[in-house]
């Protein structure tokens, strides 16, 4: 093997720590952005709602967990129009969105 491919090789490894990491930090995260957001619909907290719901999405969105970003999207604009209640509404099966997204990270690890 020439020290370019060796070099590839070596980039290859890296991308795949750092794919890892994020994956990680992500499925590590998840249970508690989750959590941050439920209490802020609790508490009816619009402005915190739509901030705690863009940011979970756009970390939804990074690892490719499509349907939880349309999700946690949907919640994130309920807020913004404070329509709370049906971001409300939201919760319960954004709870099994999250569910799906970190069965299917753990069974390809």
């Amino acid at each position: 093997m020439d020290g370019e491919a060796a070099g590839t090789r070596g980039q290859i490894g890296r991308c795949r720590e750092a794919v890892d990491g994020i994956l990680r930090m992500f499925t590590g995260s998840a249970p508690e952005r989750l959590e941050a957001l439920a209490a802020a619909v609790r508490a009816g907290e619009g402005d915190t709602i739509e901030r705690a719901a863009h940011a979970f999405k756009s970390a939804a969105a990074t690892i490719g967990a499509r349907a939880l970003a349309e999700h946690l999207a949907q919640i994130e604009k309920a807020a913004r129009e404070d329509a709370l209640e049906l971001a409300a509404g939201l919760m319960p099966d954004l709870r099994d969105d999250v569910a799906a997204a970190l069965a299917q990270l753990e069974s390809e690890v």
